[in-house]
């Protein structure tokens, strides 16, 4: 058949080579798929699974070899522009083209799947999907994501909320960028264009400028988290009392020098 002709995303074969290579592939080419054959070629489809094994995932493999077809109502066709070398392309919008399963992976629309197929997301109490929205850089360096979470399930508390914050690399979700945020929104942090600002003192021009100022000086840090605490109606935020040790009854004996004044 020779060798063809490679591109950066195809192979090309021309004359009897193409019409040979057609040949040879046509009794595995699927029904659905056929029309990219030559005319002649078409309707060859013959490959059927061993069916040696019963069973394969929970599935009998012989339920697999037969083929009917489904009627679906056309929505839209739109022609595509034609190009010097390919004419004559169509997309057409059918009835129902919604994400589904064959062989327990998800295919047409979406590429996602989980470990574990669909048990995962009935077994979960809680499920969080996490989207990138924007890269964090500092000049051309990539040091993190700001993303936006939305609970898609949650047995335990309201489910459909959702919220945006930076994850850093290294570090783990920004505290320092979510009490920005927080701020901003209740008006104890001030942002005039690039620059923020708390109490008329200027924390820093920029984002990563700001977050890096509430790093270096926690103490106006937890001022400011207390003030969003408050404006949220959280009492005492995150802090959490001090458990003072017992003072031991006077006439119990402690540390190795009373032992042994006592023993005297």
């Amino acid at each position: 058949m020779g060798r063809p002709t490679v591109t950066y995303r195809e192979l090309l074969f021309s004359g009897e080579r193409a019409h040979q290579f057609q040949e040879k592939i046509a009794p595995y080419v699927h029904p659905s798929m056929d029309y990219k054959l030559h005319p002649a070629l078409r309707g060859r489809f013959e490959w059927h699974p061993d069916t040696s094994d019963a069973h394969l995932n929970g599935t009998r493999l012989k339920s697999r070899t037969a083929l009917k077809a489904v009627p679906m109502k056309v929505l839209r066709k739109y022609r595509k522009p034609a190009t010097p070398r390919k004419r004559d392309r169509f997309d057409l919008q059918v009835e129902g083209n919604h994400t589904y399963l064959v062989d327990h992976v998800v295919v047409h629309n979406s590429p996602e799947t989980q470990p574990g197929g669909r048990a995962l997301k009935f077994y979960s109490s809680q499920r969080l999907d996490i989207r990138r929205i924007e890269t964090l850089k500092e000049g051309t360096e990539a040091v993190g994501n700001r993303v936006r979470v939305k609970v898609v399930k949650n047995k335990v508390a309201a489910p459909f909320r959702q919220a945006e914050f930076d994850i850093e690399y290294g570090t783990g979700i920004s505290s320092e960028g979510c009490i920005l945020d927080l701020g901003i929104e209740h008006n104890i942090v001030q942002k005039s264009g690039s620059f923020f600002s708390y109490d008329g003192e200027r924390l820093g021009q920029g984002r990563n400028n700001s977050k890096a100022y509430l790093r270096e000086n926690p103490d106006k840090t937890k001022e400011i988290e207390a003030k969003v605490y408050a404006a949220l109606g959280v009492e005492n935020g995150p802090a959490v009392a001090a458990v003072e040790a017992p003072v031991p009854p006077a006439d119990v004996v402690t540390g190795a020098g009373d032992i042994e004044e006592q023993a005297a």
